[in-house]
């Protein structure tokens, strides 16, 4: 698997047999696409399990600074039972996360980017693994790829990393196998 590409889909197989890979805690695993939920045109989720009721008490920061990125992940997770919480930098992230503490809300995951304005993800990762979040699985949605990059943000205690443009499919594999591996 070349480093440029964090998550593939495999092509070669026919439809049962399609698997997923996605970089989790600086492992690439893989998954069948049936475990993953089916989204139609429409955007409504289906699950082949029962997943969808077990989400609904699930809560995910996203953290990006393109309005259309954060809308459309946004849309994805709430569609697939998840409340979603959303900023546009790591600054207003950390003051987001410190309300969310206040107000007693438990989160179950971050979602950030890493190139954005006022304070970048890497940063932001770093900053929130010296609050009382630093147990948090945070997942990077980033078009960076390169593998020295990769490194740097698994050394500031990213638990994964995925790569823009997401498939929304391997995006909630890879948030499930997060929330239900922690």
């Amino acid at each position: 698997m070349s480093s440029q590409n964090a998550v593939t889909r495999s092509h070669k197989e026919s439809w049962p047999q399609l698997a997923c890979q996605a970089l989790v805690e600086g492992k690439f695993v893989k998954a069948s696409i049936l475990a993953c939920p089916i989204i139609s045109r429409g955007g409504s989720v289906r699950y082949p399990t029962n997943l969808a009721r077990d989400k609904m008490s699930k809560h995910i920061m996203v953290v990006d600074d393109s309005p259309t990125i954060r809308s459309s992940v946004a849309f994805c997770l709430r569609n697939a039972g998840y409340e979603v919480d959303e900023a546009k930098d790591g600054m207003e992230a950390l003051e987001r996360l410190e309300t969310l503490r206040q107000e007693g809300v438990a989160l179950a995951l971050i979602l950030t980017d890493i190139n954005m304005p006022r304070m970048d993800g890497i940063t932001f990762i770093g900053r929130v693994k010296n609050t009382p979040f630093r147990f948090l699985p945070i997942l990077v949605l980033s078009t960076e790829g390169e593998q020295a990059m990769i490194e740097k943000g698994k050394k500031v205690g990213a638990s994964g990393w995925l790569i823009k443009p997401f498939n929304p499919e391997q995006l909630l594999w890879a948030i499930r196998k997060l929330i239900y591996t922690k």
